[in-house]
């Protein structure tokens, strides 16, 4: 059967979400993939399901999101994915007069959507070459369809790849260069869409912040319902500075530790005089450390053993362990 997707989002220009409104409206059948954008203000009819596959940062939002559906007296139903560590938000909807909420079950509903699909629950146990599922059915086909999203986004981001190989066939200095950070579209999205759960969690009201932990979560299982294999990086906008900036940022980082020293009441000049001070006597400490670590190379090789039988042989340990001392002693201070 024909679906269309569509989607809606802060980016897309005016003019393009009423030309995707208005065809998402007048479609028999169709999907709308859309961020808050979409929680208020908006009539679809006949709009039979509203899915949110997180919950939203503002418990009054989720009536606005499901309100969607069931417009103007006719049916329809909201659908909330919740982690097993969350299921304490049922109880503040309740408080919130939303009594009429009841748990699906995870298998029966699993089992429902394998015998919709058979072709890809048959792929599904026949990759797991003999393996017998605890759940049946319903988890050969969540397998299969699991390896499939992996695979697309995976065979997308190597065509990309390719295509930039083909682009600056004549230039491999460039093509170097513009692969070495490439990344297929599929695969950016995911990433995306992963940086921006995650960082969905500390914006929660205060009210269900005990709920949603972000600390709680486990990253790797976010990662592959996004169709990710690793979870990726989570890198700042700030990350990206030139390196005159790192160096700006590094000589601040110096000064905190300064200003964390015991006898931090001393004038800046003292301060700067000492760290000067510390920075010589670190190189000292660090150059003693690896003479002794050299010198332990060295007593692997049969010479050194040899010199140690004439009775030349270095006492190595006693070095190291007094490097370490004076070490630990210059950053007491810290």
């Amino acid at each position: 059967k024909r679906c269309p997707i569509y989607k809606l989002h802060g980016d897309i220009p005016h003019t393009k979400r009423g030309s995707t409104l208005k065809a998402f409206s007048e479609d028999q059948s169709g999907i709308l993939l859309a961020t808050d954008v979409a929680a208020r203000g908006l009539n679809f009819p006949s709009l039979d399901w509203i899915v949110q596959y997180d919950p939203p940062c503002e418990t009054k939002d989720y009536v606005h999101r499901a309100g969607r559906s069931a417009r103007a007296g006719q049916a329809g139903h909201a659908l909330l994915f919740l982690l097993p560590s969350e299921r304490q938000y049922i109880e503040v909807l309740q408080l919130r007069g939303l009594n009429d909420i009841s748990a699906l079950s995870l298998s029966a509903t699993l089992s429902a959507a394998s015998g919709l699909c058979p072709g890809i629950t048959q792929e599904g146990e026949a990759k797991a070459r003999g393996n017998t599922f605890s759940d049946g059915r319903g988890e050969a086909f969540t397998s299969a369809v699991q390896i499939r999203l992996e695979e697309t986004i995976q065979q997308d981001d190597v065509d990309y790849k390719a295509s930039i190989d083909k682009k600056f066939k004549g230039d491999p200095k460039q093509r170097r260069k513009a692969k070495k950070q490439a990344v297929g579209p599929l695969m950016e999205g995911a990433r995306k869409a992963f940086s921006a759960f995650v960082r969905a969690y500390p914006a929660k009201e205060k009210a269900v912040k005990h709920i949603f932990n972000a600390r709680a979560l486990h990253l790797g299982h976010i990662a592959r319902s996004l169709a990710l294999k690793d979870a990726p990086k989570m890198v700042s906008k700030n990350s990206s500075n030139n390196d005159e900036d790192g160096k700006g940022q590094k000589m601040s980082g110096e000064k905190r530790k300064s200003r964390l020293a015991f006898n931090s009441s001393n004038s800046k000049k003292e301060d700067d005089d000492k760290m000067d001070v510390d920075g010589e006597e670190n190189e000292r400490y660090m150059s003693l450390l690896g003479d002794a670590l050299e010198e332990q190379k060295d007593r692997k090789s049969p010479s050194a053993k040899k010199k140690k039988t004439e009775g030349g042989g270095v006492d190595t340990r006693k070095r190291m362990l007094e490097a370490a001392k004076m070490m630990q002693q210059g950053l007491e201070y810290m």
